[in-house]
């Protein structure tokens, strides 16, 4: 029976692998990549070699060898992924001066690496540069990332908002230019989808009215939705209706965003203007 307990133990590792992976949030795709195939394949060997090179049933002395590498690599995945988990803490803006002040000691780190092998960090890092004012900074470390390792999602994510970073600087060509990319990706997926919402936010901010609502998907992020439909019912000279749906949009986002409306330099954005100008305005 020692055959059997030696490969129940070599089923139980693969399964503890898969279950770690995604206990941080990893596909299970990323077992196929070197990092996580060195870990499966090691922490698979370990009951193999506890059974033939050290003894059989020593169950003790394996479990504390497997303690050992899981250990080591949950580290070594807590410290590549550093980057996402300063993304999660943006959502509160009371963080986001002191998150942004930590990415920017980590970028000069980031640029000095090869910029394939850091591609998805300088993703995030953007993300958070833009989503913490900074559309300039994003947009210069959107574009040093080499994506052409990234998989689907990751370079949807690039994409989109190497556009909303373009759309901020009031520069909705460059916004289009970059949604290009997304020619790539395969139709119907839902990263296509959230692309197709940028998409139409960005042909809305250029009075594309048309174009953009025939584009707008069917059960895409509603809040998307109604800064994209401010844009096109200003550009079809329906500033109240399109002051409706700016405050849908403000209700979910904050003050802040509505000075993003404003750098879009679209139709919306000289209703979003005025709601900031008015007297008594709470928007300010």
């Amino acid at each position: 029976m020692a055959w059997f307990d030696t490969w129940a133990g070599v089923a139980v590792t693969v399964l503890t692998a898969f279950v770690l992976f995604r206990s941080v949030g990893l596909p299970l795709s990323f077992a196929f990549k070197p990092v996580g195939a060195l870990f499966v394949v090691t922490l698979t060997v370990l009951p193999v070699l506890a059974g033939v090179w050290v003894q059989p049933f020593s169950y003790g002395r394996l479990l504390v060898a497997e303690l050992v590498v899981i250990v080591a690599w949950y580290a070594l995945v807590m410290r590549a992924r550093w980057m996402q988990r300063q993304a999660s803490l943006i959502a509160d803006p009371a963080k986001r001066a002191a998150v942004l002040e930590r990415v920017e000691k980590r970028i000069p780190a980031l640029l000095s690496k090869p910029a394939k092998k850091v591609a998805r960090d300088l993703r995030t890092a953007g993300l958070i540069c833009l989503v913490c004012g900074k559309p300039e900074r994003a947009v210069e470390l959107l574009r040093t990332a080499d994506v052409s390792d990234l998989d689907e999602e990751g370079l949807a994510g690039h994409i989109g908002n190497l556009a909303i970073a373009q759309l901020q600087l009031g520069d909705a060509p460059a916004a289009l230019a970059a949604l290009e990319g997304s020619a790539a990706l395969s139709p119907g997926r839902g990263t296509a989808v959230r692309l197709a919402e940028v998409k139409a936010l960005v042909l809305a901010v250029c009075g594309r009215q048309e174009e953009a609502l025939a584009l707008l998907p069917a059960r895409g992020n509603k809040i998307t939705a109604s800064l994209t439909r401010a844009h096109a019912l200003a550009a079809g000279g329906d500033s109240e209706a399109a002051r409706t749906e700016l405050e849908r949009f403000l209700a979910e986002h904050g003050r802040e965003s509505l000075e993003a409306v404003v750098r879009h330099r679209g139709p919306a954005s000289p209703v979003a203007q005025s709601m900031l100008d008015a007297p008594g305005t709470p928007y300010r």
